[in-house]
């Protein structure tokens, strides 16, 4: 047998658990921790390998076994052969945003770069630095004999310091307002190199140390429970983390995503003042993290969620909740794929409910696998409807059953390609709203508003929020100097009812803006839920644009 038995035999057994399973781990832990070198294939296995058994360990012998491989990682990186594989010590390339950028140069200082192999041209970029410059530097800048990485050489505050970093420290600097400083670095397009070289930076060092540990003493089973029971069962500690501890998390979630390329518009905004844990036991914790309040939505709560197994993260998403519903997403991460599935879902529908209200749960045809290959390779329709999804479309809902059909006949039957297409052609549901729940469609509201605004005040859209943040204001009893009111007002002036509400249902209402306002979105979220008038204000809203 070769050499490099002892890692892929190990990957092999690291979903096998029980006394035999144990014994054999160990033995190949200690083979792989006197190895001197291993080959590429070798060392991208292994980072997959550790990174699950640090996240499901036998017991604290194993997990002290991986965690003491993990530096060893470092000493083997070969930055050419494992770029862009979040390996520690090697390095990606990826056109990372500007609010990205700005947290990870303070959590990784030295190691993003602009990508000057990569550089296209430099012009977009030369125009974006001449308006952060002084006239006198100008001259500088347009000096031929320099080229643009040459010119930030020479203008860089100390060595260490890297051309991107100068670029966004002109950009922070600058008069420019935050959107503006956005903008313009963006329309730079610079592609940008993360080299991977200080701890916790690599995918498998990233780890937020649990209060409490869980061991995984038997294989994972693929369990079978009632969803809306254990997704309406009591839940366990929710914990409100302090800015100190939800800015840490929020660093922890950067650094997983950014290891593997990846960004998410709630995590780009996060807000460290909004962040929630959920321990759902089993080692398993759910992070709710709210954005910051100049990038809350109108109506919708937004928030990107982390799930940590034995604080390792496994998955994330977006979760948009309002008045109960809430569209369902994970992206669990490769290397944990399979398992525990249906139980994570469960856990984290539960926590949605008991910290968000949500109520109805649903997925688009995107979801289901229109226009969608990865939810089709995946089987995404046949996994939800397993789960308790109920599908919409009754021709789908027809040739779901037919194909159960032919699966009770065969065991071994399965929906080839070209059908679970034609599955994928429906929403689905989980509904235990008893049917006061249901979906708002953003975009005919929003259209709504645009049109309305065009035929009550000409197209003056600075007049038309002026004017009804003034009038809600009044009628509601509150100050119309809140951000949320500003935003919301417009929507509000639109119900043709509002007047006529009870004092009741203007107080709630009233108590929602004010919410919106707050620390953290969570309460306003709850409260929208539970107003049922607002509900079907807005429903009524939604129908007068069906046209559209």
């Amino acid at each position: 047998m070769s050499h490099a038995a002892p890692v892929f035999t190990l990957h092999a057994i690291s979903r096998s658990f029980g006394h035999e399973a144990l014994v054999r781990k160990e033995k190949l832990l200690r083979k792989i921790a006197s190895q001197r070198q291993f080959r590429a294939k070798e060392l991208a296995c292994l980072h997959d390998t550790l990174n699950f058994m640090r996240a499901y360990p036998d017991n604290a012998r194993i997990l002290r076994q991986t965690t003491e491989l993990v530096p060893r990682l470092r000493e083997n990186a070969k930055a050419a052969t494992l770029r862009n594989t979040g390996f520690p010590g090697s390095s990606n390339s990826h056109p990372y945003s500007y609010a990205v950028l700005q947290r990870m140069v303070r959590l990784f200082p030295g190691c993003l770069e602009i990508d000057w192999n990569e550089v296209e041209e430099t012009r977009s970029l030369e125009e974006t630095l001449s308006l952060l410059v002084t006239l006198g530097e100008n001259q500088g800048l347009e000096d031929t004999r320099l080229t643009l990485q040459e010119w930030l050489e020479g203008c860089k505050a100390n060595d260490e310091q890297t051309g991107l970093e100068l670029v966004l420290e002109m950009l922070d600097y600058s008069m420019f307002s935050p959107r503006a400083q956005t903008s313009l670095f963006e329309i730079c397009e610079l592609p940008v190199v993360y080299h991977l070289r200080l701890p916790g930076s690599g995918r498998c060092e990233v780890v937020f140390p649990p209060a409490r540990l869980h061991y995984q003493k038997r294989d994972i089973r693929r369990e079978r429970f009632d969803l809306t029971r254990r997704i309406l069962a009591p839940i366990g500690k929710i914990s409100t983390m302090s800015r100190a501890h939800g800015r840490k998390l929020i660093d922890i979630s950067l650094a997983a995503l950014c290891s593997r390329n990846l960004e998410i518009y709630p995590l780009t905004n996060a807000n460290p003042r909004d962040v929630t844990v959920a321990d759902c036991g089993r080692g398993l914790q759910v992070v709710l993290v709210g954005v910051l309040p100049e990038f809350r939505s109108v109506l919708e709560s937004l928030f990107f969620f982390l799930i940590l197994k034995n604080g390792v993260p496994i998955a994330y998403g977006p979760a948009g909740v309002f008045l109960g519903c809430c569209e369902m997403g994970i992206n669990l991460f490769p290397e944990f794929r399979g398992g525990e599935i249906r139980y994570l879902y469960a856990e984290f529908m539960r926590v949605l409910h008991h910290v968000l209200g949500v109520h109805y749960f649903f997925l688009t045809p995107y979801g289901m696998g229109e226009d969608n290959e990865d939810a089709i390779r995946s089987g995404a329709f046949w996994f939800y409807r397993k789960l308790g999804f109920k599908t919409t479309n009754p021709e789908v809902e027809a040739l779901a059953q037919v194909e159960e059909a032919k699966m009770k006949a065969e065991s071994s039957y399965r929906s080839n390609t070209r059908t679970l297409r034609r599955l994928a052609q429906t929403e689905a549901v989980l509904d235990f709203s008893h049917g006061s729940c249901k979906p708002t469609d953003f975009g005919k509201l929003g259209l709504l508003q645009s049109r309305y605004i065009t035929q009550r005040f000409r197209g003056d859209r600075r007049r038309a929020e002026a004017h009804s943040a003034a009038a809600v204001a009044k009628l509601l009893g509150i100050s119309h100097e809140g951000r949320a009111l500003r935003s919301l007002a417009p929507m509000l002036y639109m119900i043709p009812t509002l007047r006529a509400w009870s004092a009741e249902d203007k107080a709630h209402l009233a108590e929602i803006i004010r919410a919106k306002d707050s620390r953290s979105e969570i309460r306003a979220t709850r409260l929208f839920s539970r107003h049922s008038t607002f509900r079907a204000a807005i429903a009524a809203l939604a129908q007068t644009g069906d046209e559209i």
